[in-house]
């Protein structure tokens, strides 16, 4: 009978873990555009705001020109666009994203062509 609350008390314990580190997440919803337009497949990055070298996800928009970033821990973040198109590239970076616990955040980036 012991061995059986024991047990017990360790599962509550790892149920009750598993609900806070999924209210630690969130997801960030990044529309990309240039002239106007929507920008289908684009590849987005997305970065720590205090680590601009590593990004924590990547992942190409939809016809929309969004991309949706699920399970992403509550932060602030930065996304960029960096796209060759032959000898020019399309760019750019979001504003800082303050992405809270459970919730969500949006973010545009307006690309800009570098000849």
């Amino acid at each position: 009978m012991l061995t059986l609350s024991l047990v017990v008390l360790f599962s509550f314990s790892n149920c009750s873990k598993d609900e806070d580190e999924k209210t630690d997440t969130g997801a960030i919803t990044v529309k990309v555009t240039y002239n106007g337009n929507v920008q289908p497949a684009t590849s987005v990055k997305l970065y720590k705001s205090d680590d601009a070298d590593n990004a924590v996800k990547s992942d190409l928009t939809d016809a929309n020109g969004k991309v949706v970033f699920n399970d992403v821990k509550a932060g602030k973040y930065i996304a960029r666009v960096h796209q060759p198109i032959g000898n020019d590239v399309l760019e750019g970076e979001s504003d800082i994203i303050n992405l809270e616990g459970g919730g969500s955040a949006n973010a545009v980036i307006t690309l800009i062509l570098n000849h």
